[in-house]
């Protein structure tokens, strides 16, 4: 699976693009509007997969290490589904977990934008 797709749909929906955009209630930055929670699950997950910690919360304005984040946390994402479900989630519920968080919870509203961003009624690859 690619998640070039995915990320670019989430840029759309989350900044426009906007690697300043900054949403301050949320201290949401970057292209991906990362808030430092997910820095901090993001190293947790390195630190699972046996990986140094890498990100710190600067990062969150530099697209090429915020794609990155976003990359390590999809596949952990993609992962935990398959060894629960033993099949491979859609795109839609890929990039949902980018807002939730979870894999497993869901967002009909961030759902329903991002189908449109991918150009698919449900999100199939």
């Amino acid at each position: 699976m690619t998640f070039t797709i995915i990320i670019t749909a989430l840029i759309a929906m989350e900044s426009r693009g906007q690697v300043m955009a900054f949403n301050e209630a949320e201290n949401a930055a970057g292209i991906l509007q990362i808030r430092p929670i997910m820095v901090k699950e993001v190293n947790r997950i390195l630190t699972l997969r046996g990986a140094t910690p890498i990100f710190k919360n600067e990062h969150r304005w530099c697209p090429s290490k915020s794609r990155r984040m976003c990359t390590i946390f999809l596949m952990h994402q993609r992962d935990r589904y398959i060894q629960k479900m033993g099949k491979e989630p859609s795109y839609t519920q890929l990039a949902v977990s980018w807002n939730t968080g979870d894999i497993f919870k869901n967002n009909v509203k961030y759902a329903n934008g991002i189908n449109k961003r991918i150009g698919t009624p449900n999100g199939k690859h």
